[in-house]
């Protein structure tokens, strides 16, 4: 939720927000709160979690500011060429599967911790891409071991950060 409380703050008059990779919809959900009015796109890879934030954007009265798409991030169809946010959030998985995937944990848990679907590059190429001029860029990632720092480095400066 550092990425919301973030991305709220450093940009509070966003009125056009997305949210990549976005799970059950927890960063999305709270940046609506804190920023009335505002409208929301959010992409998630993952059926269940889709399904799951189709259900709780609806229960918590926010179905209305929220088109919610279910599609990977890096497919160029999941966003129209000339969709601009003024605010885009995200929040990667943060290990390589070679790290530690573990084929007895569960399959939604294994997505939102392992690089099954892209890496910090691919979300940080996609908001290059979607990212409003003035706009703001918010990403959650470990900055330790310092390798991971180095990498969401790497990623930014790619994009064009």
């Amino acid at each position: 939720l550092l990425a919301a409380w973030y991305g709220t703050s450093w940009c509070p008059s966003a009125s056009t927000v997305l949210d990549l990779g976005s799970g059950l919809g927890s960063v999305a959900m709270m940046s609506a709160f804190r920023l009335q009015g505002a409208s929301f796109v959010t992409i998630e890879a993952q059926e269940v979690s889709y399904r799951l934030a189709l259900r709780s954007v609806a229960f918590n009265g926010l179905a209305d500011r929220f088109d919610q798409r279910l599609g990977d991030l890096r497919n160029p169809d999941v966003l129209d060429k000339d969709e601009m946010f003024d605010l885009i959030t995200a929040t990667p998985p943060y290990f390589s599967p070679e790290s530690g995937l573990d084929a007895s944990q569960h399959p939604q848990k294994q997505a939102c911790r392992f690089e099954l679907r892209g890496t910090v590059s691919d979300y940080c190429a996609t908001a290059s891409h979607h990212l409003a001029p003035g706009g703001l860029f918010v990403v959650a990632f470990p900055m330790n071991p310092p390798f991971q720092q180095e990498r969401v480095e790497r990623a930014a400066e790619d994009a064009g950060f």
